[in-house]
């Protein structure tokens, strides 16, 4: 795992002054920054972050906090200041030593792989440093370094409104999707618009300086919040009216997808040879598998592709998939995956067992059904108890279990390989969508194992019938709960172990924060 993804980009500091200087992001067809990203499809590659804007007013005051605070804030701007600059030099990735240092030898900062999320503190510091430098405006209306600040963003700003046709010219070899015209016309609007809300700015300041009102303060004070509330409004206002409709590919699968089964689909898939999947790479197939296989349809709305929450242990399912060889078409079954995406010239083999659904049709796209995929959640009588998982994955390959006649159990303390009957004693149907926590109710014929078809991880709870039960990792990769002949309820719920702790830290800085607050108060 290398710190090479997901930087902050350079350029994009940019938009720190002009908000949507490249365009929205989520106009495919008119935005100017997706060169900058490196993940995603070529020409659509998502930026992780919308703007990095918060308004001009707020940066220049935040400066005019930095640079000249009064006494009593200076004991805190100057270290928030230190902090601020290391946390732009984290955030902006590869293009910075100081990140790679951070990654390789900070514990735990692999858990935080994509720098262009320390931004987040970066939006946290900046409106801190404001407030600073605007109490050090309002006790001295006559400083001059605001109105400096200001005027100087004018003319720059002016400066780019001018020249936009020869910025246009060099950056429209970097986004040729975006015609010369559009990528004229959009860096006018950013620039233009933003340059009358520094002439306003600027207004305000001067005005101040000679004759300073409380209606002044409030004046600018509501410019600051009109940036930002600008800026937010757009991003909502360019999500496209659809986003969150249901595709037709959602309706095919939804409509194939047995009642109370939650639709299951290994998309990504082109290049695979159903017949053996062994026509493409490893490195793909593994990738496919580990990241593909436990994607649920469902998670919002019962629309569009999410990957399961708790999606983990990916190097083990990559390793699995690599060292599978020919079962690999077997482990859709025995991991219940109903439906594979495969590019429209496909042709599969009569013997591969997918049925492909001709209702669907898509010029890009071939989406088969695999009729003989066992269910999410089903009832067995009989399991096999094994010490190692390594072990556990060798005998996925037993015909019997892809039929569901059994399931093997990893991280007992004997092994335990005995088998009884081989039979399913019992379905559930599942509550639909799928969220954080999982319910089935189940019809269990005698004593026996429900296997349930997601991810294990240790942050799962269950209840089988409002009492807690424990849960054991299944077929190498997923959960299932003991249970009695009879009706249940089976309940699972993931929790984030990180969840209470932050909580308590978050209620102590609150906590603290009001003290201070009270203090100030009192004192004055």
């Amino acid at each position: 795992m290398k710190p090479v993804t997901g930087p902050f980009i350079l350029l994009r500091f940019l938009e720190l002054l002009v908000p949507r200087l490249f365009g929205s992001p989520l106009d495919f067809n008119h935005f100017l920054g997706f060169f900058m990203d490196d993940e995603g499809p070529l020409g659509h590659r998502d930026p992780w972050i919308h703007t990095p804007y918060w308004g001009s007013v707020l940066l220049l005051f935040a400066f005019v906090g930095l640079k000249s605070p009064r006494v009593r804030h200076r004991y805190w701007t100057r270290p928030l200041g230190i902090l601020l600059g290391l946390v732009i030099l984290l955030a902006i990735g590869r293009h910075s030593p100081v990140f790679g240092v951070y990654f390789n030898f900070v514990p735990g900062a692999k858990l935080l792989r994509y720098p262009a999320k320390f931004f987040g503190l970066v939006a946290t510091i900046l409106p801190l440093l404001a407030a600073a430098g605007l109490d050090s405006w309002r006790s001295n209306p006559s400083l001059r370094l605001p109105r400096f600040g200001v005027l100087t963003l004018a003319l720059a700003l002016l400066a780019g409104w001018l020249f936009a046709p020869t910025l246009a010219n060099a950056l429209h070899p970097l986004s040729r999707e975006v015609s010369l015209d559009a990528t004229k016309a959009t860096l006018k609007l950013a620039i233009g618009s933003e340059l009358l809300l520094v002439i306003a700015a600027s207004v305000l300041l001067v005005r101040a300086s000679k004759r300073s009102t409380p209606l002044l303060h409030k004046g600018l004070a509501g410019l600051l919040v009109f940036q930002v509330l600008r800026v937010t409004w757009g991003a909502y206002c360019t999500a496209p009216p659809d986003l969150f409709a249901a595709s037709d590919y959602t309706h095919a699968i939804l409509a194939s997808t047995p009642e109370g089964e939650p639709p299951r689909l290994m998309h990504d898939a082109a290049n695979l040879n159903i017949a053996g999947l062994d026509a493409a790479s490893p490195a793909f197939q593994a990738g496919v598998f580990a990241h593909s296989l436990f994607k649920d349809i469902g998670i919002a709305q019962g629309i569009g592709y999410a990957d399961s929450y708790v999606s983990s242990e990916e190097g083990a399912k990559y390793e699995f998939w690599r060292n599978i060889g020919s079962y690999k078409r077997q482990m859709l079954d025995v991991f219940a995956v109903h439906h594979l995406g495969l590019p429209a010239d496909s042709n599969l083999p009569m013997n591969s067992g997918l049925v492909r659904l001709d209702e669907f049709r898509d010029p890009s796209a071939t989406l088969y059904e695999n009729r003989t995929a066992l269910p999410f959640a089903f009832a067995v009588a009989s399991v096999a108890f094994l010490r190692d998982n390594g072990d556990a994955q060798l005998m996925l390959r037993d015909p019997r279990l892809a039929r569901g006649l059994f399931a093997v159990v990893d991280g007992a303390d004997v092994d335990r390989r005995e088998l009884g009957d081989l039979a399913r004693v019992g379905v559930c149907r599942a509550k639909l969508p799928l969220t954080d926590r999982i319910d089935l109710e189940c019809d269990v014929q005698r004593d026996g194992f429900i296997v349930i078809n997601e991810s294990f991880h240790p942050n799962y709870s269950a209840k089988l019938d409002g009492v807690p039960t424990l849960i054991m990792r299944t077929n190498a990769f997923v959960m299932g709960v003991k249970a009695n002949a009879g009706k249940h309820r089976v309940s699972l719920e993931y929790a984030e172990s990180s969840l209470l702790p932050a909580s308590i830290a978050s209620g102590i800085v609150l906590g603290l924060c009001c003290v201070l607050i009270s203090r100030k108060r009192v004192t004055a």
